[in-house]
């Protein structure tokens, strides 16, 4: 019975490896998704600030 423990062990090791491993996938996919909107808005505010800067420059 040891032999069989071990292997049943191993395999459950192995699931649940699997698992966590799904998971990280699923939680950097989430990320990503979070992530999106604000990479927008912080482009966006560099462009603004960009132009209000040249806007400055030319004394308008």
């Amino acid at each position: 019975m040891g032999f069989l423990d071990n292997v049943t062990s191993a395999v459950n090791r192995r699931t649940a490896a699997a698992g966590r491993g799904a998971d990280k996938i699923k939680l950097n996919a989430r990320i990503g998704e979070l992530n999106r909107p604000q990479q927008g808005l912080a482009a966006q505010l560099g462009a603004s600030l960009y132009e209000a800067a040249a806007n400055e420059k030319d004394g308008e």
